[in-house]
């Protein structure tokens, strides 16, 4: 099984410098000087994720901007790092579109919906346009004419509330170890043969949120220590962005969030890490929308399939089966999301 994307439909392709001087809101002066720094480039074409992560790891006073938003981005867990408890009530209005090669006879596209959970509480979800049949846990469009574009639109409404609690000593200290190594930035994704252990599953010592939650469940899996993968969403519009993170099993039995991204986020800007670590080992924030939640074993798990957010496969003319591996940049489509959120009395 062969993994396809979303061709000239791509959503950051590589381009030129002028392009890249306005994705990033600088002159066309500020990005010659970039490359004369180094920045990687092939020809006179260079990827947005590549410029993104050069510019995130010490140089982000030379793109202001890109720097705002990624304050900005962890300004939004500060209150939770504060120990301030949090629940709202979410409306996510979601609209997906998933980019097809031209060659397809059909295809299945899982979108998940809100699970519950003892952080999260349901209260409508199910109604994207279009389906044709529903999973546990999830929704799948199934479609078999041929189409190169498909969208649906839908919202879903939960109560979503922080946790605030402790991990114990050996998860702290794996995570810990993690984050002191971990590159965080973005890259993109691909799904292989379900059956092997590919692309997305080595582990990495760079990447985004899925590798970094990958990088920690592999050493807790060093460790003995059992813990599942969670697959979601920022419920936040100006920052929207698919999101991964861990449940862990203490030692003493039950299971405590553990989100080793976050620390990334602050290690890169040159924030206190280890704070952030302490806010998110055992705590979960009130800022996300919970789609799936499974156990993998060390060796990969089948399981794995059943957590990706947005993942499609589909049978080609030549009776090949492709698949897409959905993830920060959707691979094979993309993902606009808007939230509407109320405050609710944490005693209702």
């Amino acid at each position: 099984m062969n993994a396809f994307g979303p061709g000239p439909a791509e959503p950051y392709p590589a381009a030129d410098a002028t392009a890249i001087a306005d994705l990033f809101g600088v002159d066309a002066a500020a990005v010659a000087g970039w490359l004369d720094d180094g920045l990687p480039h092939a020809g006179d074409l260079i990827d947005p994720m590549v410029c993104t992560n050069w510019l995130s790891w010490g140089r982000l006073d030379r793109a202001p901007i890109l720097a705002r938003r990624w304050h900005v981005y962890l300004a939004g867990f500060r209150a939770h790092r504060q120990g301030q408890a949090a629940r709202h009530r979410v409306t996510w209005n979601r609209s997906h579109t998933l980019y097809l090669p031209e060659a397809v006879i059909s295809a299945d596209w899982w979108l998940p919906d809100p699970i519950a959970c003892d952080w999260q509480q349901l209260e409508q979800c199910g109604d994207l346009s279009d389906l044709r049949a529903r999973s546990a846990g999830g929704q799948w469009l199934c479609r078999s004419e041929p189409s190169t574009t498909w969208e649906v639109h839908g919202s879903a409404t939960v109560v979503v509330a922080s946790q605030h609690g402790n991990c114990d000593a050996a998860v702290v200290s794996a995570m810990r170890d993690v984050v002191a190594e971990f590159r965080y930035g973005y890259r993109r994704h691909e799904r292989h043969e379900r059956h092997e252990r590919d692309e997305p599953r080595q582990v990495r010592k760079e990447g985004t949120c899925l590798d970094c939650a990958l990088a920690l469940g592999s050493h807790l899996s060093s460790l003995g220590r059992a813990w599942q993968l969670c697959a979601g969403l920022t419920a936040r519009s100006a920052v929207a962005n698919a999101h991964y993170w861990l449940l862990v099993e203490q030692a003493g039995g039950g299971w405590v969030p553990v989100d080793p991204s976050i620390p990334a986020i602050a290690r890169m800007l040159g924030d206190d890490w280890q704070q952030w670590i302490d806010a998110y080992a055992g705590s979960l924030d009130a800022w996300r929308v919970t789609l799936a939640c499974a156990e993998l074993t060390p060796a990969g798990a089948e399981q794995f399939v059943s957590v990706v957010p947005g993942q499609a496969s589909a049978a080609m003319a030549g009776g090949e089966m492709c698949d897409a591996w959905a993830c920060i940049d959707w691979v094979c489509g993309e993902t606009v999301a808007s939230f509407s959120i109320d405050p609710v009395d944490a005693n209702s």
